[in-house]
């Protein structure tokens, strides 16, 4: 087995054709009130892990060191009442927005989205069209800012990154290679030797040719819209769709290859009006989504992990009559899921 790793290692970076393996992730805190202006970066002075150093503490921003499919999350809370608007910026483009207020309290509100990042790109969190009221303790830490790599690219290749073995009953060693968005490959043989030698021409197969499975989506709402009971939610800003497993046009998610996935949905109600949602796979429902504030907007939000088989659907629909809140510039409702890692039979 020490042989075996030494020279699975090799073969990793070898596959990689000569490219670090990264590991890049942060995650940032707010622990102190601030006030941030139109068009202010948010800098949050915590800083949990930096892993890769891409976030820059003093610009608040993420600068994207490796190609590749990247997750990100956004949550704030009001100062006593006041409110918040914050949205998510792609180099200068606007992704998704966070609101809250309240009259009388504080209010929270957060958003999250899968994007595609190239070399040098920067995400960021600012204040969108006017003043927000920050809430932060030193032991209040309710503002936060993080992201982490989902998977790599090179050019149009996706590193393997893993490698796991398990023993079947009848004594045959199972190799299996994969990276959260591709397919496994997979051996069984009778020899150890000879697995090794044989995973040296997977790997390199794999680094050469296109992976069969990418997969993550991740949409927005831009528009307001009002929703009868049962009716799907159907975002009209696709900002990623890696294996086009998402439909636009129906607004749900078919499952093209069994795994595990995660997924994530957040709302905003329009002002003084309900927002009844569920998260459905099939015909089952998983998590709801509901809010509503009188004399202003509502946010909630919710997410699930679920084990799929290929061919499953995955949507969002209206619980009871549900009115949404969208604008060009204010996405603050959104659908996203990626794959975590797929499965093959029972394995």
């Amino acid at each position: 087995m020490n042989l075996c790793s030494i020279f699975l290692v090799l073969v990793v970076l070898a596959a990689a054709m000569g490219k670090p393996v990264y590991k890049i992730a942060f995650s940032t805190g707010l622990s102190h009130d601030v006030l941030i202006t139109r068009g202010q970066v948010l800098r949050n002075n915590n800083i949990f892990l930096n892993v890769g150093k891409a976030y820059d503490r003093h610009t608040g921003r993420f600068k994207c060191p490796q190609s590749g499919i990247y997750s990100f999350q956004v949550h704030a809370l009001t100062q006593k009442k006041k409110s918040l608007w914050l949205e998510l910026m792609h180099n200068n483009n606007l992704v998704v927005s966070v609101h809250a207020h309240s009259s009388d309290e504080n209010d929270g509100a957060s958003n999250s989205a899968i994007l595609q990042l190239k070399k040098g790109d920067q995400v960021w969190v600012q204040s969108q069209g006017a003043n927000s009221y920050l809430f932060g303790r030193s032991n209040e830490v309710f503002t936060s800012f993080s992201g982490y790599l989902i998977a790599p690219s090179f050019g149009d290749q996706q590193l393997i990154v893993s490698i796991s073995w398990y023993t079947h009953a009848n004594g045959f060693h199972t190799c299996m290679l994969y990276n959260p968005l591709c397919t496994k490959v997979y051996l069984t043989l009778s020899e150890m030797n000879l697995c090794s030698i044989f995973l040296g021409l997977v790997v390199l197969a794999a680094a050469m040719g296109k992976p069969v499975y990418q997969i993550a989506f991740s949409t927005g709402l831009s528009h307001h819209v009002s929703l009868t009971r049962g009716q799907v939610l159907r975002n009209n800003n696709i900002f990623l769709n890696v294996g086009k497993a998402y439909d636009r046009h129906t607004g749900k998610f078919k499952c093209p290859q069994s795994g595990i996935y995660s997924f994530q949905v957040h709302a905003l109600s329009q002002d003084n009006k309900p927002l009844r949602l569920e998260l459905m796979h099939n015909n089952n429902v998983v998590v709801n989504v509901y809010a509503y504030s009188s004399h202003d907007y509502g946010g909630a939000s919710n997410s699930a992990i679920l084990q799929l088989k290929k061919g499953d659907q995955v949507w969002v629909r209206s619980r009871a009559h549900t009115y949404v809140f969208g604008k060009s510039n204010q996405v603050y409702t959104s659908f996203s899921g990626y794959l975590l890692a797929p499965s093959f039979g029972d394995q």
